[in-house]
């Protein structure tokens, strides 16, 4: 912010809050967008990557931009199923709501049985890898959405670096 830059960063990670010394720096600090009121849960990239939008169409340039998605990670909520998934299946729709209604620390616990198989239902492990591509595909489509906000690939390459990096998603 010190070297005239406008200055923004907008994160969805419980472990990159304010209080933790990582809004320093920063004019513009938002790390609740991209929350739930579901405790453990997340909006998804979409709701994080529009406050990021709307903050570019009223940002000064020069400016720097973090956007921190946490998905794809546990609990898988994409915002829509992928073009794989049926939600009218009967076994979607029992694994859908018995996994809707868990709570992080029970899908940590779920997800501890996943690398055995026989310790999953048949079809589980089919259930939860497509949900996690699906959250693949949503952050994608987020990130193209902040891209064309930002004027596109060939506006970047001109004016600016955009770089984009990810955590392990799952071990």
């Amino acid at each position: 912010h010190a070297a005239g830059y406008d200055t923004a960063g907008f994160v969805s990670n419980p472990h990159l809050q304010r209080s933790g010394g990582h809004a320093q720096g920063y004019a513009h600090w938002d790390e609740t967008s991209g929350f739930s009121e579901k405790p453990g849960r997340t909006q998804g990239a979409d709701a994080i990557v529009d406050a990021a939008i709307a903050w570019v169409a009223r940002a000064h340039p020069p400016f720097f931009l973090w956007v921190h998605v946490m998905d794809p990670h546990h609990p898988y909520t994409p915002v829509r199923p992928g073009p794989w998934e049926d939600p009218a299946d009967p076994a979607f729709r029992r694994f859908a709501d018995a996994y809707a209604a868990r709570d992080a620390a029970a899908w940590s616990e779920r997800l501890r049985g996943a690398g055995d198989e026989r310790a999953l239902e048949p079809g589980e492990v089919e259930f939860l890898i497509g949900r996690y591509d699906a959250e693949i595909r949503a952050v994608d489509a987020a990130i193209e959405r902040l891209v064309a906000a930002l004027g596109g690939p060939t506006a970047i390459d001109a004016d600016g670096v955009l770089a984009i990096t990810a955590d392990h998603g799952e071990e």
